[in-house]
């Protein structure tokens, strides 16, 4: 499930939308080992998974994109849909975020869908 609640994205097909997108791009295999894909680098396998880094409390540091680059992989694709770190750059600063949060990448996949201006169909369901 996206960390915002229904109220926050704008209504519940959003957040249905996300998690469509979450179990196409990342796959049913990896979202419960790595935080519902908010904390796994793309390209990453279940054989050779390749997290976020930790905070010393043994949590995960989504303070910022971690900007790795996968073995064979040339993106910096990270997290539950995909961010590659020169987007998050861009919209962080745009929408005022502060950290690569599970609840940051809930609002980028947002804005680049209401960008898109696909919303409007999202919303009629």
């Amino acid at each position: 499930m996206p960390r915002i609640t229904a109220a926050q994205a704008g209504g519940a097909n959003r957040c249905a939308f996300l998690d469509m997108i979450a179990a196409s791009d990342t796959g049913a295999a990896l979202l419960p080992i790595t935080d519902d894909g908010y904390n796994f680098i793309v390209g990453s396998t279940p054989k050779h998974l390749i997290l976020f880094p930790t905070l010393p409390d043994g949590t995960t540091d989504y303070s910022k994109h971690p900007n790795i680059y996968e073995a064979g992989e040339d993106s910096t694709a990270a997290g539950r849909y995909q961010k590659k770190y020169s987007n998050w750059v861009a919209y962080s600063r745009m929408l005022g975020l502060k950290d690569f949060s599970p609840r940051s990448q809930d609002l980028i996949a947002l804005q680049q869908i209401l960008k898109a201006r696909a919303l409007p169909l999202i919303d009629a369901g």
